[in-house]
């Protein structure tokens, strides 16, 4: 009766042995693999990282870049002489490799070190050693990597000079302009940049809320071209009107579409607060729209492609320092504010200064009004969705922030002023003692001297009666330096036969009287 018992008892002492010695077995294996076979250490320095935003930043990146080749043709078919099409593409154009060389020299240092001091960076970005693809995230974007931020924020560099043409364009050469681009960026944007966004810089450590760009974009540009404006004096031939409507309607698009990236990934999250700022920038961009078109409606009862893009840019400028501070109800005053504000400031500065594509008006007036009016309507329960920084506007019982706006919009245009017209009275020094100038002398046909192309046209000055019947024409046409034989400035008149015009007879026929 024992012998079942005996076996199932024998038959499990005999198992647990197998598994034991398959165990222990399988376990050395393991052991031998993991001595043999190098292990893969993670980096686990940047814990807090989050891919969504990292992917939110990257592509909003790419489109704040793309506003740059927008305003290449916003500016190209605005207000210019159509003579200069190509050669204000060029100096456009001409800001990417230049900001982007100081950039990586020294232009993230001075702006985002966090050792720096209260007004500006130092050198310990300089070369962007640094930053790898291991370093600590950057203290004001704590959940994207940190080379992620220091290229989502070259965009901004790159497009701020650009808007600076505005007073330059159809004046300085353009060789000068890379020049002035080059240190206005060191002296100027870097500067008020670290003021508003360096966890140091004064701006910030007050409590002062700038979304985008208020400051170092907006009122630095804006109020930097009214400087060159006045430094460089008029152009000689200024134009009126557009140079090319469809060119500048596809430029205002692309500025207005990548604006949404440009203010809504300043919040460095893909939150609601992200969506508020996207929402409440388109919203005010139709609103000021509609204000810069019922504006002109009223003085010239017709509606105006101009208005309508430049009125909807103005509103995105005004709304940028205050994107990721307000709700939407708010942006209603932003953009009635702005809109009539920076329309009469077009019509305004006619009179003074050749700001021949309204960077001030725009930006500058719009730039500084954005920064006061949001110390007004800036709400703390927004502002404490994802930042401890909760003091709120006026709306929410903190004055004081009023003032703290309006100290640094004051700031940044009385610097960027200043700065700007010593620039370009030293530049323009030093070239009188190289015997040279920074402005064109000639400034008819700027796409010919300086690019050596464009389309062939009849200039009314080289035009003379010769007597009745016949004229001289100048018909040399603008062909590259490659295939151009006569020298660049040389003029070939022909003589050219006209029908004789019959004019009409002011007395009556004989006949009639008959």
């Amino acid at each position: 009766s024992l012998s079942p018992l005996y076996y199932y008892n024998t038959r499990l002492l005999f198992d647990w042995f197998c598994l034991q010695f398959l165990f222990l077995n399988n376990k050395n294996i393991i052991k031998s693999q993991q001595t043999t076979t190098p292990q893969i250490e993670m980096n686990t320095s940047n814990n807090n990282i989050n891919s969504g935003d990292s992917s939110w930043v990257l592509s909003s990146g790419a489109l704040a870049f793309f506003m740059t080749f927008g305003l290449v043709l916003y500016y190209a078919g605005g207000s210019i002489n159509k003579t200069s099409i190509m050669y204000t593409m060029v100096c456009t154009l001409s800001v990417i490799p230049v900001i982007a060389l100081q950039w990586y020299l020294f232009g993230y240092s001075l702006t985002y070190s966090e050792e720096g001091g209260s007004f500006i960076g130092n050198l310990k970005y300089a070369f962007l050693q640094h930053i790898t693809l291991d370093s600590e995230p950057h203290a004001i974007a704590p959940t994207i990597p940190a080379m992620t931020f220091c290229y989502f924020e070259l965009t901004f560099a790159i497009i701020t000079p650009a808007l600076v043409l505005s007073g330059v364009v159809e004046r300085m050469k353009v060789g000068y302009f890379m020049i002035f681009m080059f240190v206005w960026a060191t002296l100027v944007y870097d500067v008020i940049a670290h003021w508003a966004w360096s966890p140091h810089g004064w701006f910030y450590v007050w409590g002062g809320d700038d979304t985008a760009g208020g400051m170092p974009i907006e009122t630095a540009s804006g109020f930097s071209a009214l400087a060159v404006a006045l430094a460089l004096g008029p152009r000689k031939k200024p134009a009126s009107g557009l140079a090319n409507a469809p060119m500048f309607l596809i430029g205002g698009a692309i500025l207005l579409y990548g604006w949404i990236g440009f203010n809504a990934a300043s919040i460095y999250n893909t939150n609601n607060r992200s969506a508020n700022a996207a929402y409440v920038t388109i919203f005010t961009g139709a609103v000021a729209s509609a204000t810069w078109m019922l504006c002109e409606y009223i003085q010239h009862k017709k509606f105006h492609i101009e208005s309508i893009i430049n009125g909807a840019v103005a509103g995105m400028v005004c709304i940028t320092p205050a994107a990721g501070y307000i709700m939407p109800h708010y942006s209603l005053v932003f953009g009635v504010v702005c809109g009539f504000a920076c329309w009469g400031m077009s019509k305004l500065r006619v009179r003074f200064v050749d700001d021949s594509l309204d960077t001030f008006a725009v930006h500058g007036v719009g730039g500084f009004l954005g920064l006061v009016l949001t110390g007004v309507f800036a709400e703390k329960e927004i502002i404490a969705y994802d930042t401890p920084i909760n003091n709120g506007g006026a709306v929410d019982g903190f004055g004081m922030q009023i003032l703290y706006q309006l100290a640094g919009a004051s700031a940044a245009a009385g610097w960027s002023f200043v700065v700007t017209y010593v620039i370009v009275l030293v530049m323009k020094d030093i070239a009188r003692l190289c015997k040279s100038d920074i402005v064109h002398q000639d400034q008819d046909n700027l796409d010919q001297l300086v690019c050596g192309e464009g389309e062939a046209h009849t200039d009314v000055n080289q035009v003379q009666q010769q007597g009745e019947g016949e004229m001289l024409v100048n018909t040399r046409v603008s062909l590259p330096n490659s295939e151009q034989s006569e020298p660049r400035n040389s003029v070939n008149l022909k003589r050219i036969s006209l029908p004789a015009i019959e004019h009409p007879k002011t007395e009556p026929a004989l006949s009639q009287l008959k």
